[in-house]
């Protein structure tokens, strides 16, 4: 199992899920184009992602 690192909930918000077929993964992308979050089908029981937080219904708005 490999955590990632802390990722605050308002940054999560902000991004945008973009599948990238080249590299074949999913990417967390903010707007400004910096990817903040990268992911593949190969990590889905490997990796943990850590999301801080302090307000349980942003936490939910950031999961979903």
């Amino acid at each position: 199992i490999v955590y990632g690192e802390e990722l605050i909930d308002h940054r999560m918000l902000q991004c945008e899920r973009v599948e990238n077929r080249a590299l074949e993964t999913v990417d967390f992308v903010l707007p400004d184009g910096r990817c903040v979050f990268r992911t593949c089908d190969r990590e889905t029981d490997r990796v943990v992602f850590q999301m801080g937080t302090a307000d349980p219904q942003r936490a939910v708005r950031t999961a979903r």
